[in-house]
């Protein structure tokens, strides 16, 4: 999500078919069914985001704060090699 790029914050979508900025086309195109998504930036401190990790469709009960936590450590593992 191009918006979790440019603010450089974690971001959950509860269910995309409400939040207009889900653009349909690539799963109709694909025949998959996004329901719910987490987006949290790879960033590194001296160049900013440098990439994003996206998880589709949460377990039952939606994304946990455990889920952001694992999400973010990948993230931050990432950053290092990713910016060079």
């Amino acid at each position: 999500m191009g918006l979790c790029f440019d603010l450089g914050i974690p971001m959950q979508v509860a269910n995309v078919r409400e939040d207009e900025r889900h653009n349909a086309a690539f799963d109709e195109a694909t025949g998959f069914d996004t329901r719910t998504m987490l987006c949290v930036p790879i960033k590194n401190p001296e160049f900013g985001a440098v990439g994003v990790i996206q998880l589709l469709n949460a377990p039952p009960g939606g994304f946990s704060q455990a889920h952001v936590d694992a999400v973010e450590m990948v993230a931050q593992a990432l950053a290092g090699p990713l910016s060079t």
